[in-house]
């Protein structure tokens, strides 16, 4: 017989099944949100970048842990050792770019806060990403294209 403890361990366990988890688009991208916890500001993603795709200049307030499931990306646009089996942890307040290699990469995220978004001369800061506002933008993504909302809280 199971110990009580084991059972009340696994009904406090979120499991999410991946092919439950729609993929939104948006420009040169796809995502999927696998678990978003607003309250203790978790952002788990996994994402797709299409061939050459790059995001401007940010730094991450919290730590970001990464693992590379195909393909190959990089923080310079000319080299990208982050290539398949490649696990990254990105620094707090480290300014940096994302550029995507010569093929689809497909990255799984693990996000612990805030993300600021800077201007190109590296100095102010442009707009500002939470949990709340890119499980939001997620949500509107799936209601424009038609997609009905995952139950990706825990």
């Amino acid at each position: 017989m199971q110990p009580f403890s084991d059972i009340i361990a696994a009904q406090q366990t979120l499991v999410v099944q991946g092919n439950d988890i729609p993929w939104v688009k948006g420009p040169g991208w796809e995502r999927r949100i696998l678990q978003a916890r607003i309250r203790d500001n978790i952002l788990v993603t996994q994402d797709r970048f299409h061939p050459g795709f790059h995001y401007g200049l940010h730094r991450h307030l919290a730590p970001v842990l990464g693992y590379t499931l195909k393909g190959a990306w990089s923080h310079e646009a000319s080299q990208f050792p982050y290539v398949t089996g490649s696990y990254i942890y990105e620094q707090v307040n480290n300014l940096h770019r994302f550029y995507n290699g010569p093929e689809v990469s497909e990255v799984i995220y693990v996000q612990f806060g805030d993300v600021e978004n800077i201007d190109a001369d590296g100095k102010t800061v442009t707009s500002r990403n939470t949990v709340a506002s890119d499980l939001a933008a997620y949500f509107q993504r799936c209601e424009d294209q038609g997609i009905p909302r995952p139950n990706i809280l825990g």
